[in-house]
């Protein structure tokens, strides 16, 4: 009798335990994986790289459920990145090259961060024109994060019209050219204005400047064509993708493994035609600046 007395206590006990565990396991949250997020970008400086690695282990700390999962690319990194895209591969977060930027805001394949950025994010801390090469549609794709681009700040001709404008202003070889034609030009031309009584700046403006006319439209030409056909200054001074020139919108349509040869040959065609009607325009001064001897018979 006490056995089984023993035995219907134990069960008891044995019962309530079981039930005990049962309700605690509903009661407590389960523990969901961690999400993991992927972060592609170039390869950078070892100082950049270091504080990149720190970045994201204050963010792991921050955020125990989240793990990134950092790739950096050594080579070819936006065409890596594009083929990624149409693959519909590309990894959650990756650096955004500033010429790129336009052309991929433009396809909507990217996220806006409107709704990421809170007031943590002191943008009045970063230079406008810099944030203005993320920005389309009045949505912010990116943020500027290249430590070299501090630089930038101090310098207020980058990213405007006079930086383009005043480096093109002086050229040596065309000051030569023009020297090359003064130095040919006919001393009894000269002779004959100063016997009729001209002053040197009359020879110049009456005389010289008219019979200098196909060089100056020769040089027009040149220095047209020069500036229209001009890549390295503009990927130099400009990021602002609405003051970008041609030959930078038409390098953002190729890459090493993706290229948009509808929209290259599309814009070549109107890339081309401005300078053939300069150089038509211009075309018998040219042909008089090269076939001229400064006498007339």
């Amino acid at each position: 009798m006490r056995k089984k007395r023993l035995f219907n206590f134990l069960g008891l006990v044995i019962t309530i335990a079981i039930a005990i565990i049962s309700c605690q396991n509903l009661l407590l949250p389960k523990s969901s994986p961690p999400i993991t997020v992927k972060l592609s970008g170039w390869i950078g400086n070892p100082l950049e790289q270091k504080l990149l690695k720190q970045v994201i282990q204050d963010f792991e700390r921050q955020h125990p459920q989240i793990k990134v999962k950092y790739e950096a690319i050594a080579d070819q990194y936006m065409d890596v990145i594009k083929t990624r895209l149409v693959g519909e591969a590309a990894p959650d977060v990756f650096y955004l090259d500033a010429l790129e930027a336009p052309f991929l805001m433009g396809q909507n394949v990217l996220e806006p961060l409107d709704n990421y950025i809170n007031p943590k994010f002191d943008l009045t801390d970063i230079e406008p024109n810099l944030l203005k090469s993320f920005k389309y549609q009045n949505h912010i794709y990116g943020l500027p994060k290249d430590y070299s681009t501090l630089a930038l700040f101090y310098n207020q001709r980058l990213n405007s019209y006079p930086g383009m404008i005043f480096p093109s202003m002086v050229n040596a070889t065309f000051i030569f050219m023009m020297r090359q034609f003064f130095v040919n030009f006919p001393r009894e031309l000269e002779e004959a204005s100063q016997l009729d009584g001209l002053n040197p700046w009359g020879i110049f403006w009456y005389i010289v400047l008219p019979l200098a006319q196909p060089a100056l439209a020769a040089q027009a030409v040149f220095v047209f064509m020069g500036s229209w056909n001009n890549f390295l200054l503009p990927v130099v001074i400009l990021f602002d993708p609405e003051m970008f020139t041609l030959p930078l919108g038409l390098n953002t349509f190729k890459g090493q493994y993706i290229s948009y040869w509808n929209y290259i040959m599309a814009a070549s065609m109107v890339f081309t035609l401005p300078g053939l009607g300069i150089y038509a325009f211009f075309n018998r001064y040219f042909i008089q600046s090269v076939t001229f001897t400064g006498g007339k018979g």
